[in-house]
């Protein structure tokens, strides 16, 4: 293959794919760094998306905590507007709110100290 060549062609043409092949060698060299760099990246991303999966099961925990309270509070309302009704109805004077509020105290601070606790 190299018949025919002067020594100065030979050496330049090994010299040349001597080159080229450092070349291949440093871009596979090259892949292989940006291949680790993006693993590490990854396992980064992986741990940012665990951290990331644990705040949404917290926040769906604390949205279902926020659910059975809505539903006390929407119970407790109704409640109050089923007894008021059944006052009016029995032509006795509903209770007034400051009644409810003596009744039913224990319940609301309870339910206020709760989420004012962060629970």
């Amino acid at each position: 293959m190299l018949d025919g060549l002067s020594p100065e062609q030979k050496v330049g043409g090994t010299a040349g794919l001597m080159l080229l092949g450092f070349m291949i060698l440093r871009w596979i060299g090259l892949r292989v760094s940006k291949d680790a760099v993006t693993l590490k990246a990854d396992a980064s991303d992986r741990d940012a998306f665990t951290r990331l999966q644990k705040r949404v099961e917290d926040l769906d925990e604390r949205l279902a905590e926020v659910e059975a309270a809505r539903n006390h509070i929407f119970g407790f309302v109704t409640k109050c507007m089923a007894y008021i009704s059944r006052c009016e109805c029995d032509g006795v004077e509903p209770p007034t709110r400051e009644e409810l509020q003596r009744d039913y105290y224990d319940l609301i601070q309870g339910m206020a100290d709760k989420f004012k606790n962060g629970g």
